[in-house]
C-alpha cells in the first residue's frame, strides 16, 4: 500500500482544482488500493464528468469490488 498511500494523499490536495481525467483515474485507483472505498463512492457520485466511466468501471471490475 505504501506508494499508493502517498499518491492518494497527494492527489487529494490536487483533485479539487482540476478536471483532468487521468488525475481523477489515478485518485480513484489509489483510493481503491488504500481501501478508501467511501471516498471512491463520493468521487464517482459527485464528479462523474471528471473521469472516463468505462476506464473506471473496468478497473473496479478487475479489483472485484
Amino acid at each position: 500500500m505504501g506508494s499508493y498511500e502517498g499518491v492518494y494523499y497527494f492527489l487529494a490536495t490536487v483533485i479539487s482544482n482540476t478536471d483532468d481525467h487521468e488525475i481523477y483515474y489515478k485518485y480513484i485507483e489509489s483510493a481503491v488500493r488504500c481501501n478508501q472505498l467511501q471516498e471512491v463512492e463520493r468521487v464517482i457520485a459527485e464528479k462523474s464528468e471528471c473521469y472516463d466511466p468505462s476506464q473506471v468501471k473496468d478497473f473496479l471490475m478487475q479489483q472485484k469490488l
